[in-house]
């Protein structure tokens, strides 16, 4: 995941992204881009722990949860299956180009 998250780093990040003025979330919706990218027609799994990981934020897993929740609301993802505390969503990126 790592890996995938440097090679979005150096990549123009989606037009999608530009409404977003936090650069994590940006990042994100970038992440998203090339995680949907990989999975091709299926869903993906993203959680919030993991990107708060991946972007080292010390745990604060509500302040991603409500990142996710915003992209979803935005359009740029759909929720496939929601997910619970111990288990993520499946989503799909939408966001376009």
């Amino acid at each position: 995941m790592a890996a995938i998250l440097e090679s979005v780093k150096q990549k123009a990040l989606p037009a999608a992204a530009a409404q977003y003025e936090t650069p994590e979330v940006q990042l994100l919706v970038g992440l998203c881009k090339q995680l949907q990218a990989q999975a091709g027609d299926k869903p993906f799994f993203l959680a919030a722990g993991t990107i708060n990981e991946l972007f080292g934020l010390d745990g604060d897993r509500m302040r991603t949860w409500r990142w996710l929740r915003l992209l979803v609301l935005d359009g740029v993802l759909v929720e496939v299956e929601k997910g619970d505390r111990h288990h993520a969503s499946s989503v799909r990126y939408v966001g376009g180009d």
